[in-house]
């Protein structure tokens, strides 16, 4: 997760359309597993920031990795 800058935002709230939510690290980063067999996805927020585009996954299948273009959380 990064600013409009691109600058890494610690502490952004991600959810998921599959339940729940995680929070980025010090570098923006953050990962969860997910479920296999459907699509999957998140999008980032913060306290008195307006939410960052959402982004899908394809369907995934056991052992696969994906990685999810920067989510933008908007100046």
């Amino acid at each position: 997760v990064v600013d409009c800058k691109g600058a890494p935002f610690p502490n952004a709230r991600v959810y998921s359309t599959t339940g729940g939510y995680f929070y980025t690290d010090a570098n923006g980063f953050y990962s969860q597993l997910a479920v296999v067999g459907i699509t999957h996805s998140v999008f980032a927020n913060a306290p008195g920031f307006v939410n960052s585009q959402t982004e899908t996954s394809p369907v995934l299948v056991a052992g696969q990795t994906f990685t999810f273009p920067d989510l933008i959380i908007p100046c």
